[in-house]
């Protein structure tokens, strides 16, 4: 078993049944507003993508995409989609979202779509800056959010840096330190990259 396969049993570990996410999901309106992403406060907050397409990069079973509407198009892509719980799928196709199993590595980059969202993803993965590469090919923005310099483990194989993922990215982004409950104590780093 390779470091990814490794990383990714763990990972469906992590998930079990995929019916306790709240702190994930907690974690993501903080990842949100630092990439940048508009919500609409009132009756319910949600992400508003006034009519873009959009594709999450490893969005696992909790996108999102689930807390926004206004998308012309949007695709989850996750290599585990097939191995979560059938509900998971149905969740995103009832609300007029694609799921896709699949590595990001394996992105087709004739795909395009005007946002690509990738947070709280490249840890897990084999190859950070081929995905990063062809998501910036994919879309007209790519907003990220990653945490930088934590150690390696079973579940998180790569260790992200600053002058790496602005290197990937061709421009500096923001590093911020977080000390928020249910979230790493640990820096993060977030950008919003637009052709």
């Amino acid at each position: 078993m390779d470091i990814q396969e490794n990383a990714q049993q763990h990972e469906l570990t992590f998930w079990n049944q995929c019916t306790k996410t709240y702190v994930e999901e907690t974690k993501q309106f903080f990842y949100a507003t630092r990439m940048k992403l508009e919500f609409l406060d009132y009756p319910l907050s949600s992400i508003d993508f006034h009519g873009a397409s959009v594709l999450d990069i490893g969005s696992g079973p909790t996108s999102l995409l689930l807390k926004s509407h206004g998308y012309s198009k949007a695709v989850a892509l996750d290599p585990l989609m097939d191995k979560f719980p059938d509900w998971v799928s149905q969740r995103y196709l009832s609300v007029g979202i694609s799921p896709l199993t699949q590595r990001a590595e394996d992105l087709d980059t004739t795909m395009r779509c005007d946002e690509v969202l990738i947070y709280n993803v490249l840890q897990h993965t084999k190859d950070p800056e081929m995905i990063i590469h062809k998501a910036l090919r994919v879309g007209k923005t790519v907003r990220i959010f990653e945490w930088i310099d934590v150690p390696s483990d079973d579940l998180h194989p790569q260790v992200l840096t600053e002058n790496d993922l602005n290197s990937w990215l061709g421009k500096p982004g923001m590093v911020e330190a977080v000390h928020e409950p249910y979230m790493f104590d640990a820096n993060c780093y977030y950008s919003v990259v637009s052709k």
